[in-house]
């Protein structure tokens, strides 16, 4: 069972609108998990990224619901803002 504090669900908002259920797991290395779930056939369509917040990873289940694997560290505003002025092309 999930606990409250280290879990939260939600709707991803894109471009388009809402794209569906999802929700966000805490893990405390999040390469590792990724590297243990992908092991047992868990597809992902976002290998462990780094973002300013921390380690992100996304996969999604066999019913179309996507799962946000995300190991969090301290972060202020400026590396949030260093983050958004870096191209993404």
């Amino acid at each position: 069972m999930l606990k409250p504090s280290s879990s939260s669900c939600g709707y991803r908002i894109s471009g388009e609108g809402v794209d569906g259920p999802g929700g966000g797991l805490r893990v405390d290395d999040c390469r590792a998990t990724y590297e243990e779930l992908k092991a047992k056939g868990v597809e992902f369509i976002q290998e462990p990224s780094d973002r300013p917040y921390g380690v992100e990873a996304v996969m999604q289940d066999n019913s179309g619901n996507w799962w946000v694997l995300v190991e969090s560290k301290e972060y202020t505003q400026e590396d949030l803002d260093a983050a958004a002025a870096v191209p993404t092309s």
